[in-house]
């Protein structure tokens, strides 16, 4: 799975600490995320795009050798929805 996770949350001024508190994880998990180490769980998936402002499929996709048939890379233009922020608590 390839991801714009680090590229995304340097647009946003944010460091791996201030967004794994945002999104209630560990520096660690970011970074793992950023480099395609893991894949993150569907409720932290939802946390990471929102907090950030995109949605899932611009965050997040399969690699081509993982592509499911049909599928296509998400470009930046007509994501649609933009997701609510996070608040803390």
């Amino acid at each position: 799975m390839q991801n714009r996770l680090r590229e995304l949350r340097k647009a946003q001024g944010m460091t791996q600490e201030k967004l794994a508190r945002a999104v209630g994880t560990t520096r660690q998990t970011i970074h793992s995320l950023e480099r395609g180490k893991t894949c993150p769980s569907s409720p932290l998936l939802f946390k990471l795009a929102c907090c950030l402002g995109v949605g899932v499929e611009e965050l997040f996709w399969l690699s081509e050798r993982n592509k499911l048939p049909g599928s296509r890379k998400p470009g930046l233009k007509g994501a649609g929805v933009r997701p609510a922020k996070i608040l803390s608590s």
